[in-house]
């Protein structure tokens, strides 16, 4: 998430626009920060960023202080990075997830943030999506979902998990991108794959846990444009994104 406060504004403008045909939501802005009155801008939604807890408040805690100012609560969080601590030192299954960050040439590993690695999506990686934020969120009973920025920098692919992936996808060992430029499509192309496959089950298993629960659940995707990906040197399957029955709409982060 590139924070800004003119990004926060602009992200709920290009939200309320897509909001304003359901008729009484028609502003939103996102933050992970429970209410307090200096943010307190009078909008029709807040988005509450994140699911995790803090050492002084749970996320359920969060949701309920905006509730209890009169706003609805939608839910955003990264889908190729956020504050999953818990997923990557072990305190989720018992087991370390380190080996899932992306890796760059020379075993460079790449961050969003201090703490924050970008994530290559195993199944295990979607599972805890499904389980740890996605059922949490719904729980609390916010049925719009945001999962932002599905990002796969160029530079990555050379990390044991990717590794693995490709072995499964291709069906022979791994190659490295930077031998040739067959590999380096093959590798791009594994990227897109990867988190084709993340929305397409998390959105999924959002609707479908929603139902169960009585619950018309609404999934959307924060992106940047094609362009922005291009010049950054990101991949993300943004192209192919209409074609998943489990997405209601995008918001263009431009």
């Amino acid at each position: 998430m590139r924070t800004s406060f003119f990004y926060l504004l602009f992200l709920g403008l290009l939200s309320g626009l897509t909001l304003a045909a359901q008729g009484q939501e028609k502003t939103c802005f996102q933050t992970s920060s429970p209410w307090i009155p200096e943010i307190d801008v009078r909008s029709d939604v807040a988005i509450v960023y994140g699911a995790n807890d803090r050492h002084n408040m749970t996320f359920q805690e969060r949701v309920r202080s905006w509730r209890e100012r009169g706003y609805k609560t939608h839910f955003m969080t990264g889908i190729a990075w956020g504050g999953y601590q818990d997923y990557f030192y072990g305190r989720w299954d018992g087991k370390m997830h380190l080996d899932e960050v992306q890796v760059a040439i020379h075993n460079d590993s790449v961050w969003h943030g201090h703490g924050t690695p970008y994530i290559v999506p195993s199944l295990t990686y979607i599972n805890y999506m499904k389980q740890a934020v996605v059922k949490k969120v719904i729980d609390a009973g916010i049925t719009s979902l945001y999962f932002e920025e599905p990002e796969f920098w160029a530079r990555s692919g050379y990390s044991d998990a990717f590794k693995a992936e490709w072995q499964k996808y291709y069906g022979f060992p791994w190659r490295p991108q930077d031998a040739s430029p067959e590999n380096t499509y093959l590798a791009n192309k594994l990227k897109y794959h990867l988190y084709y496959r993340a929305l397409k089950e998390v959105s999924a298993f959002a609707k479908e846990y929603g139902k169960k629960k009585g619950l018309d659940v609404k999934v959307y995707i924060p992106t940047h444009s094609l362009v922005n990906y291009s010049s950054w040197q990101i991949v993300s399957p943004e192209a192919s994104l209409a074609s998943l029955p489990g997405i209601d709409g995008y918001i263009a982060q431009v």
